[in-house]
């Protein structure tokens, strides 16, 4: 099974802090929720950052895909054929643990619920370009922008 220690120990520990004296279907969407907000936060958003711009470009086109498993041909349809380029960027995140290979001839993402980070980050980005191409000084940016996020 795909899994990944810390998403169950904190998806088991919110269902243990949410439920009173019983477990049900409520008590487990919400700590479900939970642990998803604590993966992104805590792990994938930095994962996902600290690797090269390649790297992530090859985990959103892996992302698009929207399967369990990617066949590589579809990979080198993204990047025009160039099997080197993709070699050397799919053997880095098969040693960072960010993809996996079910097999021969197709990858995964490693992680649960990556694929909808993924998506939230493009979209964040999006707006973070958006915005910053509308104010014209960082000292604006720094005055206005960084208190708000030193605060979440």
């Amino acid at each position: 099974m795909k899994g990944y220690a810390y998403a169950f120990q904190t998806i088991g520990y919110y269902v243990w802090d949410k439920s009173e004296d019983y477990i049900d279907s409520s008590v487990v969407n919400s700590a479900l929720e939970s642990a998803k907000n604590d993966l992104y936060q805590n792990a994938y958003e930095k994962l996902y950052t600290e690797v090269s711009d390649k790297d992530r470009e090859l985990l959103d086109v892996i992302a698009s895909a929207k399967k369990e498993k990617v066949p590589i041909s579809f990979l080198l349809d993204k990047f025009d054929n160039r099997k080197n380029y993709l070699s050397v960027y799919r053997v880095r995140l098969l040693d960072d643990q960010l993809i996996f290979v079910p097999e021969r001839g197709y990858v995964s993402l490693a992680l649960p619920f990556l694929l909808i980070l993924l998506y939230g980050i493009k979209k964040d980005i999006c707006l973070i370009n958006i915005i910053m191409a509308k104010i014209k000084t960082l000292s604006i940016w720094i005055t206005f922008f960084v208190p708000i996020f030193i605060q979440k």
